[in-house]
């Protein structure tokens, strides 16, 4: 049985509601001016049969694709383990999940995968929050939309393929949704 909010999951990552999710993560650690490295965030789509990955640059302004994980090849703990390797490599400070709908926080498929993930033991100490990508900006359809196109026609891939593409692309619009909304926020100094 799910459990019914992200809440209730036994985890190491931490689950903090989007607007709790700037306030700590965000606003105080990613746009600290004396930050050395700056800190990136992860986002992450599930769908069917992939889990799309997709990196904020290193001012958190623009997010750029990084790959999708095949859910039939690969297990949790392989994919733990990749996701985990990106931590250092891209020194991610938290995770930016997509999902179809806000209320509860996430659909039933995208749950089941947070709290495998959480399972694995291998993310202590980071905390994440849910996108609904639903809730897109322009700038958010602009890179997805220009994402798919360049897959699309640098790979010459029929239209009929275009529902994976887009699987495989839709955590870039969560992630571009989510550094849009919050860069705004920042702007306007929202508290």
């Amino acid at each position: 049985m799910l459990p019914s909010s992200p809440h209730d999951t036994v985890s190491q990552l931490k689950y903090l509601k989007p607007v709790y999710f700037y306030k700590d993560i965000f606003k105080y650690i990613l746009k600290k001016s004396d930050y050395v490295k700056p800190g990136r965030l992860l986002g992450f789509n599930v769908g069917k049969e992939y889990v799309s990955l997709a990196v904020s640059d290193w001012k958190n302004l623009t997010a750029v694709p990084l790959r999708a994980l095949d859910k039939q090849e690969i297990n949790m703990s392989s994919m733990a383990d990749t996701i985990q390797s990106l931590i250092s490599e891209h020194n991610l400070v938290g995770f930016v999940v997509g999902t179809r709908c806000s209320r509860p926080p996430m659909d039933a498929r995208t749950l089941k995968f947070i709290d495998d993930l959480c399972k694995t033991g291998k993310f202590k100490g980071l905390k994440y929050t849910v996108w609904d990508y639903g809730v897109a900006s322009k700038n958010a359809e602009c890179v997805f939309n220009q994402h798919l196109k360049f897959v699309l026609e640098s790979l010459g891939q029929p239209l009929d393929t275009s529902n994976t593409i887009m699987e495989k692309c839709f955590a870039v619009s969560v992630l571009q949704g989510y550094l849009d909304c919050t860069n705004k926020m920042l702007k306007e100094d929202w508290d």
